[in-house]
């Protein structure tokens, strides 16, 4: 009868979670599980974020500057880049993208990507300089060294 009496007791007594909890998603819920999670336990963060410094690129890339990031954890599905130039000091950044160059492995998983940058040159002074220098292009200035700040993020669910 003791015994029974206590399974009895244990079995109103909440157990600890078995189950990585669910990712965080648009919509937030109280959820419906009788278990509970341990003080310990982790959410998977679903962005990444990391510097790179862009260099002098090579085959495809020669002639431009580029950085390439792979990823720590691979993403399920495409992400969604943020490239953040930050300021050196030089002529401003101009711009820092996406190439067309993302990287997937055997598996379909992504894997890296290929970002690059663009520096503004000043504008010669004169319009003689301009005319006399044939086509100027604004954004043809080394972006070697420029350092950019990344965010990559799977699209967030929307159930």
């Amino acid at each position: 009868m003791e015994a029974a009496a206590k399974a009895a007791a244990e079995a109103t007594v909440p157990k600890p979670a078995t189950a990585m909890p669910p990712e965080a998603g648009t919509k937030g819920g109280v959820g419906k599980s009788t278990r509970y999670a341990l003080e310990d336990h982790t959410h998977e963060v679903r962005a990444r974020r990391k510097r790179v410094t862009l260099a002098a690129g090579t085959g495809t890339y020669a002639g431009k500057f580029v950085a390439t990031w792979v990823f720590d954890k691979p993403f399920a599905t495409k992400p969604i880049i943020v490239c953040t130039p930050e300021d050196d000091g030089g002529n401003p950044v101009a711009a820092a993208a996406v190439t067309a160059s993302f990287t997937r492995d055997a598996d379909g998983l992504w894997t890296s990507v290929v970002v690059r940058g663009w520096r503004s040159q000043p504008v010669p002074q004169t319009l003689a300089t301009l005319l006399l220098n044939g086509v100027f292009n604004i954004f043809d200035a080394s972006a070697a060294g420029v350092v950019v700040g990344l965010t990559a993020a799977e699209e967030t669910p929307t159930t």
